[in-house]
C-alpha cells in the first residue's frame, strides 16, 4: 500500500499534510480513484496503523509485567531460601548447644538428688551453659530430664546386677540375694582405673549402693523375682503345649508317666522350675486333667442329638 511507504505517518497525520507528500508519487495518480476515496483509505489505514500500535503495547506491556512477576518470584524465591538457611542455622546452632548442654550435665550432674539451685553452681561458669541459644526455663527442663535418666540409670543397673546372679530363682529370698550382690566387684574397679567419664564411672559403679534405701531394694528385688517366675510359668506351659505326647490319654502315675517326663526332662523351661519341683509335677499333672475334661466334654457334646 502506497501509505506503508511513508515512514512519516502515525496515529495524529493529517490527510491535508500527508497528501502534498504524495501528490509527487506516481502511483498517487495511478488508481482511478477520488479524492474522497483517497482520503477514506488513509483514515482507514490510520485505524489499522492504531491498531498494531495498541497491539504493539499491549504486548509490550505484557512482556514487562511478566518480566515484573519473574523478578517478583525470584526475589520471593530467594527470600524463602534465605529464612530457610536462617531457620537450619539457627536449628543447627540449637541442636549443637542442646549436645553441648547435656554433656554437660553429665560430666557434673552425677547423682538424681541434686536440686535445680545445686546445679548451676556447678555449670553456671561454664560456656555450654551461658549459650543463648538454649532459655534458662529449657536448661532447666533438661537439667530435671536429667535426673530423670539417672534414676533410671541407677534402677536398670541394679536389675542388671540382679540378672547376672545365677543364685536367684523364683522362691529366693531378699535377705539371702542381699548378701550375694551388696559388694558389687565394680565399685573396686571404679577406684582402681580412675575412671572420669561418667558413663563409664556408671559401667563401674557400686550397683546394689546406687539405690540408697533398704526398702527399696527389696521392693525392686521382689518386682524382679515376680518377674522371672511369670517368665518360667509362661515358659513352663508353653512347654506343655509343644509336647505332642501329652495328651488327654496321658497316664499321670507309674511307668509310662515317667516316660512321659523323659520327653521333656532335657528343656531348660523344665529345669527352670527344679526349685519348685512338686508344684511342677502338679502342674503337668493338672494340664493332663484339663485336657482329659476338655476331651470329655466334647465327646459329650458330639453324642447329643441334634435339631
Amino acid at each position: 500500500m502506497l501509505f506503508e511507504n511513508v515512514q512519516a505517518i502515525d496515529g495524529s497525520s493529517k490527510w491535508s499534510k500527508v497528501k502534498k507528500g504524495l501528490e509527487s508519487d506516481p502511483r498517487y495518480h495511478k488508481d482511478i480513484l477520488t479524492s474522497k476515496d483517497r482520503q477514506r483509505l488513509f483514515k482507514d489505514f490510520l485505524k489499522q496503523l492504531a491498531k498494531e500500535e495498541e497491539e504493539k503495547r499491549q504486548r509490550k506491556l505484557r512482556e514487562e509485567a511478566s518480566i515484573r512477576e519473574r523478578e517478583k518470584e525470584v526475589r520471593k524465591f530467594k527470600e524463602i531460601n534465605e529464612r530457610r538457611m536462617l531457620r537450619d542455622r539457627e536449628r543447627l546452632q540449637q541442636d549443637e548447644a542442646l549436645q553441648m548442654y547435656k554433656a554437660l550435665l553429665t560430666e557434673k550432674i552425677h547423682h538424681p538428688q541434686t536440686t535445680w539451685s545445686e546445679a548451676k553452681e556447678k555449670i553456671s561458669k561454664d560456656k555450654r551453659y551461658k549459650t543463648n541459644s538454649l532459655s534458662r526455663e529449657e536448661k532447666e527442663r533438661l537439667f530435671l530430664e536429667h535426673l530423670k535418666d539417672l534414676e533410671g540409670n541407677k534402677q536398670r543397673g541394679f536389675r542388671q546386677l540382679l540378672t547376672e546372679t545365677d543364685k536367684i530363682n523364683i522362691t529366693s529370698k531378699w535377705e539371702d540375694i542381699r548378701e550375694l550382690i551388696k559388694d558389687d566387684e565394680r565399685s573396686l574397679r571404679s577406684d582402681q582405673f580412675k575412671v572420669h567419664l561418667f558413663k563409664q564411672q556408671f559401667f563401674f559403679l557400686n550397683r546394689y549402693k546406687r539405690i540408697p534405701k533398704e526398702r527399696h531394694r527389696e521392693a525392686m528385688f521382689n518386682r524382679y523375682r515376680k518377674d522371672i517366675e511369670k517368665r518360667a510359668l509362661d515358659d513352663f506351659h508353653s512347654l506343655l503345649r509343644d509336647t505332642p505326647q501329652i495328651t488327654a490319654a496321658s497316664k499321670t502315675l507309674g511307668e509310662e508317666y515317667e516316660m512321659l517326663l523323659d520327653y521333656i526332662r532335657g528343656d531348660k523351661r523344665y529345669k527352670a522350675l527344679e526349685c519348685i519341683s512338686k508344684e511342677r509335677e502338679n502342674m503337668i499333672k493338672d494340664y493332663i486333667h484339663k485336657l482329659k475334661e476338655f476331651a470329655d466334654r466334647q465327646k459329650r457334646r458330639d453324642k447329643e442329638p441334634t435339631e
